[in-house]
């Protein structure tokens, strides 16, 4: 015979496996937390939690699955790092990315950004060829170069650019 209990207990088993197979898709604890709160959200627009009701056990399930929830979003924010992305590795020393950098920057590629904003992005998000950390101060400092060889290994690398693109050009 099945009782309203174990409706509620399959129930609740069944949304609990649903939420689990939808978090466990999601990577990251920032983009988790956030697919929980949106389970949250779901259980909370279909029931009726917080609503006077003549049956004592009408909202059984929905009360269980968002403690549940709750309990999860504990878990991850305590337990739970959040996985930061590796950096760029260039195969450019500082002087050429800061060169290279600053060439985009002046065609605007990065829009409205100023120089500075962007060495401060380079600096947290890239290294160079021998694996250093690039400071912001150094990206603005090196941006001019003057040293002809470095121009000219810089031409070249930008010449072999143009040239790929060319050759996805009609009659290239």
């Amino acid at each position: 015979m099945c009782t309203a209990a174990s409706r509620h207990t399959a129930a609740f088993l069944e949304c609990k496996k649903y939420i689990q197979e939808r978090t466990d898709k999601v990577p990251g604890k920032g983009k988790r937390l956030l697919e929980y709160a949106l389970c949250e959200k779901l259980v909370l627009q279909d029931t009726q939690i917080g609503m006077p009701s003549f049956d004592g056990h009408a909202n059984s399930v929905s009360t269980r699955l968002i403690k549940w929830i709750r309990e999860e979003i504990d878990f991850v924010e305590t337990h739970e790092r959040e996985v930061p992305y590796t950096k760029l590795h260039f195969n450019l020393y500082v002087n050429r990315i800061a060169f290279f950098f600053k060439l985009l920057s002046e065609q605007k590629v990065f829009g409205d950004t100023s120089f500075k904003e962007l060495a401060q992005q380079i600096a947290s998000t890239c290294l160079s060829m021998d694996g250093e950390e690039i400071q912001a101060s150094t990206i603005i400092l090196k941006a001019y170069p003057k040293d002809q060889k470095m121009l000219e290994e810089m031409e070249g690398l930008l010449v072999k650019m143009l040239t790929y693109v060319r050759s996805f050009m009609r009659g290239g």
